[in-house]
């Protein structure tokens, strides 16, 4: 014999299994919980070829206006960080006031930088420039960024490879839901090759190896010195004159 409120509690219990299955679908889902942390990072790549002093001023450019959305204190423009020091790859760091301070949300104010500023700049220079956002990643390295989602496409051949990454993106930049779609293979960086007069180098007792050190200090400086006055280190780099190095605009 099952009494009636016995019964009663398997059918409650029966419909509180039930409604986990449409509740679940109603609820948002993802990798990793969204924090806000009052903080985020904007990406920037400008043409291969830029200078570090065209990146810097187009990156400050950003800095200012995003400076100016409500509940943002202060930004901090990095050029060239890592092992390799990429001039023409930037990120800027955005601090927010605390999340109890202000009305809108870190996500927000990431889609109105994306919306407002970001869009405004790839008008101004149309397929020129690769931007994006993310949050600050507690562990970084490794060569990925803090993305939800990352494809690897490994090969021998690089055509291909840029063939198939190309495809990928065209492919991903047509799904309303992603945002930022971008690849890290850089193709198309101007390459300047010397070829030497042997026998005129020769003749005049230059070596090979000097010619290159010359053309290596010309392109890319050399740092001759240092100084240390107390905490303050000061690093002396010899460079061509901005005169011979015209920047050119991005």
């Amino acid at each position: 014999m099952v009494d009636g409120a016995s019964l009663g509690d398997r059918l409650l219990s029966a419909l509180v299994i039930v409604s986990t299955i449409p509740l679940f679908m109603l609820v948002g889902k993802n990798f990793l919980p969204v924090d806000d942390q009052s903080q985020f990072e904007v990406n920037l790549r400008t043409p291969e070829g830029s200078t570090l002093s065209s990146t810097a001023a187009l990156s400050e450019r950003i800095a200012a206006d995003v400076r100016k959305l409500p509940g943002v204190t202060d930004t901090l423009v990095t050029i060239g960080s890592g092992q390799q020091q990429i001039v023409n790859l930037a990120s800027i760091y955005v601090k927010l006031t605390p999340i109890e301070e202000r009305s809108t949300s870190q996500i927000d104010l990431m889609l109105r930088v994306r919306s407002e500023i970001l869009a405004k700049y790839q008008k101004e220079f149309p397929n020129q420039l690769r931007t994006s956002l993310n949050a600050v990643a507690a562990i970084s390295g490794g060569g990925f960024r803090n993305t939800d989602i990352q494809f690897v496409i490994g090969g021998p051949d690089l055509d291909k490879l840029t063939k198939y990454s190309d495809d990928l993106l065209a492919k991903m930049k047509t799904i309303p839901d992603v945002v930022d779609p971008d690849s890290t293979l850089i193709t198309g960086k101007p390459e300047l090759r010397v070829v030497i007069d042997r026998a005129r180098a020769a003749d005049l007792g230059v070596r090979v190896g000097d010619i290159a050190q010359s053309l290596n200090t010309l392109v890319a400086g050399q740092k001759v010195s240092t100084f240390n006055a107390g905490t303050i280190n000061t690093t002396y780099v010899c460079a061509r004159s901005a005169s011979f190095a015209p920047t050119p605009k991005v």
